[in-house]
């Protein structure tokens, strides 16, 4: 423990240090201009999360990965997202008042949200990604649990963490409170806990269960638990006195239709009914009988038994007692969705409900009798699947994206949609005519479509333009060519021509086939050169050939990858050719001899997609590790690593002039990336790189040094956790403490030579002409304010939930001459918020003691 905390002070002084050294770079470096992810789209609701729904105002919050969505369910549109980190949104709560959400992140972090796009405040005290939130009743306290077997209790309201609970074996699944007095746990340990508030520590454990328990809930009385796992029954427990030893009582289980494990069970606010969804697409509701029902209930039952055991010859009390559960709940209804649910939201009756399905989108739908009915639905906003291709217009206006349902165009600004294309099994699409308003799709079956944007309409298809999969289309530079390429190893070059005029129809744009070749093997991707001289294909067999595009007469046979070349992409100069490949790597070619210029590992997973920036040697690049990189084609440096998107990067397409580029994903999403005036170099990027892998792994060493290991039987620790935010917070007071000392020391030395001035002055007899000498000028990194003043600004600007953690990182003699001068009359000399006071004199209490 000694040698973390003398870890710790060594961190922040070297990190201190460099920062204050700055990095010294040498002259004529070159620097680059970098790309920032500006907008995204096309996520309505992501599979990771659930959604929530406030029928009164007819509001839902969803997930869009990063971002938390407010939707208008009536306008079908939205109207906020709130974006807070890189990770992905794992879990969502809706506040009992619908003022704030609270969102879990797959980094461990907890941000809370105003529903109106207020931001809130961010919490970190998980080391995996967060499963299970619950807020309490008056919305003060909210609980979190993770994959990393832990909860930890916020005070919403102070924003910081109170306490941490340890006891499960596993990851935690849900969570709800009783009375504000206990908090109940589920977790795929099989387990469920009941912990007191009071004592922190749990008082009881329910182990009936003989699989994972996926969902829990409690009714607004606080007197029935219902829990779901992975078998088809559904537990009843007594919670009446929950929080005391054995107060949990189990009351039997009633059987679900579903086979599969229940997701999520809730309880209706009416108390009436509960619902529980399962891994299939059917959600079950439970109508809970009343008080009087089920004494009659009970009582017809045990007529029942005592008729049964009378009949059998045997006694009573040797029959199986009737279970209070079966009489209880009784099953009202099965709603059934044409999708795997993700999760469910009840409505302001027991007949609505809100589902969030796993193609990405959201649907409301109606109970009645024993079905369900669609009433609404958002869907248009995204793909259904994975995105597998995205290109620009001419004037980089506009872009199509293709995925397995249809073929979507989008307007660049504001990522906005414009029209659906009724083209299912797209795979590759592309602008013609030099215009947005016509588009030509390939299909996994081999069809060729033209299409018209303004009309939503198919203009003219060719079904069997290829016997195959049509891997890649290419438009020619002056929009009048489309060279089409396919798994039936056949390279097609149309022209744009128009259809006869008919009686019922006017002329329409249709493909007419100019000439084709045939490779020897399955074509991955074609490109044409700029300068209209070469054409470009990869094949399945590794190999890359270069024609000439007039003659088609063989120029060039490039190889060297390992595995299939899966995009292409040549300079605007035509004199360098780009190759990405299946083998994590990528070659960069000469186009006048063939030459391999530099090979270089790119991608620690299959590279996707090669795109250059238009006027220079400048491209991009995705992969399957959901990277995005930015590299230099003339010193054949990486310029940037962009980690982005949740899921395998597909495709990517740069503007006519490369102010911005456009990303899209398996995850469903559309990311616009602008060009900014913010200068990269190359040596600052990878110093940074290091800097985030060594943040990375910041918190091991420092939790164990702040808090101990967890022992055995330890259920009750900090809440907070090491983070780069507590560790900038600690550089900036470790400054701050430095620069106070530092002034503290001029004062002192100016007080010391004054005082030696007087008396020398005082012993020559001179005393009445002495004049003390001026006082010497202050640190300029002060701002104008005496050293205590800058510290207690430094104070001041430190969040509320970073501040405990960040005071415990400091060195302990720089804590200690942080919190020598604190006192109440000091700290109120320097109108120092009352929250700041109290907390600060709470930890120099904690020091002390």
């Amino acid at each position: 423990m000694l040698r973390s905390l003398v870890g710790s002070e060594m961190c922040i002084r070297d990190r201190y240090q460099r920062r204050v050294r700055g990095t010294q770079r040498p002259a004529m470096v070159k620097s680059y201009l970098r790309y920032e992810l500006a907008s995204s789209a096309g996520v309505m609701a992501s599979p990771a999360s659930n959604t929530c729904w406030h029928p009164r105002t007819n509001m839902a919050v969803s997930a869009g990965l990063e971002s938390v969505q407010v939707w208008d369910l009536k306008k079908g549109a939205l109207r906020h997202s709130m974006v807070g980190g890189k990770s992905e949104v794992t879990k969502l709560e809706l506040s009992n008042g619908a003022a704030q959400v609270a969102a879990g992140y797959g980094d461990g972090c907890v941000r809370t949200w105003g529903v109106d796009g207020s931001a809130g405040v961010t919490l970190h005290g998980h080391r995996s990604a967060v499963t299970a939130l619950r807020y309490n009743d008056s919305d003060a306290l909210l609980a979190s649990g993770s994959k990393d077997t832990e909860i930890v209790v916020w005070d919403v309201v102070a924003e910081a963490g109170l306490y941490r609970l340890r006891g499960h074996k596993d990851g935690i699944t849900d969570l709800a409170w009783v009375r504000g007095e206990a908090l109940l746990s589920s977790s795929k340990d099989t387990l469920v806990k009941v912990w007191q508030l009071s004592s922190q520590h749990c008082v009881q454990t329910i182990v009936g269960h003989r699989h994972a328990v996926w969902s829990l809930d409690v009714n607004t009385a606080a007197t029935r638990m219902v829990t779901g796992s992975e078998d088809a029954e559904l537990r009843v427990f007594d919670v009446t006195i929950a929080g005391e030893p054995d107060g949990i009582k189990p009351l039997g289980s009633v059987r679900r239709a579903s086979k599969d494990r229940a997701l999520q069970v809730r309880f209706h606010p009416d108390d009436q009914h509960v619902g529980c969804l399962g891994a299939d697409k059917a959600l079950e509701i439970f109508r809970i009988r009343s008080d009087d029902e089920s004494k009659q209930r009970l009582a017809k039952r045990n007529r029942q038994r005592k008729k049964k055991a009378e009949e059998a010859g045997q006694d009573v009390e040797d029959m199986e007692p009737v279970q209070l559960a079966s009489v209880e709940l009784v099953k009202e209804a099965t709603v059934s969705s044409r999708q795997r649910i993700r999760s469910f939201c009840w409505g302001l009756d027991a007949t609505q409900v809100l589902f969030a399905l796993h193609d990405n989108s959201m649907s409301t739908y109606k109970s009645n009798d024993d079905t369900g009915k669609r009433t609404g639905t958002i869907d248009r906003h995204g793909h259904r699947s994975g995105i597998r291709c995205v290109a620009l217009s001419s004037d980089s206006s506009h872009l199509v994206t293709c995925s397995e349902d249809s073929a979507k165009v989008w307007a660049v600004k504001g990522l906005r949609l414009v029209q659906t294309l009724e083209t299912p099994q797209a795979l590759t699409a592309c602008f013609i005519l030099g215009s947005y308003n016509y588009v030509v799709v390939g299909s996994k079956s081999g069809t060729l479509s033209v299409c018209d944007v303004s009309a939503g309409a198919i203009l003219h298809q060719l079904p069997d333009a290829h016997t195959g999969n049509i891997w890649s289309t290419v438009c020619s530079h002056d929009g009048k060519m489309v060279v089409s390429a396919g798994a039936d190893k056949m390279v097609r070059f149309w022209k744009l021509g128009l259809a006869p005029r008919s009686s019922t129809s006017d002329q329409k744009l249709k493909l007419i086939d100019s000439h084709s070749m045939e490779m020897s093997d399955e074509v991955l991707s074609v490109t044409l050169t700029r300068n209209g001289k070469l054409v470009a294909i990869a094949m399945l067999d590794c190999t890359v050939k270069v024609f000439y595009e007039e003659s088609l007469k063989f120029f060039l046979s490039l190889y060297g990858h390992k595995l299939p070349v899966l995009s292409i992409d040549a300079a605007d100069d035509s004199t360098i050719l780009a190759t990405a490949s299946a083998d994590k790597s990528i070659k960069l070619w000469g186009l006048d001899f063939g030459d391999m210029h530099k090979s270089f590992h790119a991608h620690d997973d299959s590279v996707t997609s090669v795109k250059f920036v238009p006027g220079s040697h400048y491209f991009f690049s995705s992969g399957k590790d959901k990277m995005i990189k930015y590299w230099d084609g003339d010193t054949r440096e990486l310029v940037l690593a962009m980690p982005c998107h949740q899921a395998e990067v597909w495709s990517v397409a740069v503007s006519h002039v490369g102010d911005f580029m456009i990303s899209v994903s398996n995850d469903r999403s559309i990311r616009l990336w602008e060009r900014t005036e913010d200068q990269v170099f190359v040596e600052e990027e990878r110093e940074n790189a290091l800097e985030e892998l060594f943040d990375s792994n910041l918190d091991d060493g420092a939790q164990v040094a702040l808090a101990g290991a967890p022992s055995e039987g330890v259920e009750s620790g900090l809440a907070s956790k090491t983070s780069s935010e507590t560790l900038m917070s600690s550089e900036r007071l470790f400054e701050a403490v430095e620069l106070a000392e530092e002034d503290e020391k001029r004062q002192l030395q100016h007080e010391q030579s004054c005082k030696l001035g007087r008396q020398t002055a005082q012993a020559l007899g001179k005393l009445e002409g002495y004049t003390e000498p001026a006082m010497p000028e202050p640190n300029i990194l002060l701002l104008g304010k005496t050293g205590p003043e800058y510290l207690m600004s430094a104070l001041a600007g430190t969040s509320a939930a970073s501040l405990e953690h960040s005071l415990l990182l400091l060195p302990f003699s720089s804590a200690m001459h942080l919190l020598k001068p604190v006192s109440y009359t000091h700290l109120r000399a320097h109108e120092t918020p009352e929250h700041l006071v109290c907390r600060l004199l709470l930890e120099k209490k904690k020091k002390t003691d």
